[in-house]
């Protein structure tokens, strides 16, 4: 596991998971072409990511889809980094699209 921040005093830290959906993603964005340095990428971006508050509904939706495992949302530039807290580290369990800014970025002028 790669670290790639702290918060609250507590180490951030990439799973695999993170790092295989990153790259995932990414390469849907850039016709197949797969980063050489995921792991990079996330220490670049992390940094700079704003923690989001989700509606209610969206947190339910994501407590329940995730067996109860509550979660905090980090954003940057329509990257989504999902930390949950463990005894002593977060662990960044995916990094996803903000569909909507994905959508706001992409849509028809």
């Amino acid at each position: 596991m790669t670290e790639i921040g702290e918060l609250e005093g507590k180490k951030v830290v990439l799973t695999a998971h993170a790092i295989e959906r990153l790259v995932e993603r990414m390469a849907k964005l850039n016709k197949g072409q797969v980063p050489k340095e995921p792991e990079k990428i996330a220490l670049k971006m992390f940094p700079q990511t704003e923690e989001e508050m989700l509606p209610p509904l969206g947190r339910l939706r994501r407590l329940l889809n995730h067996k109860g495992e509550d979660a905090r949302y980090f954003i940057y530039e329509g990257w989504r980094f999902v930390l949950v807290e463990r005894a002593d580290h977060y662990d960044v369990v995916t990094i996803e699209r903000d569909m909507f800014a994905f959508q706001k970025d992409h849509s028809p002028a």
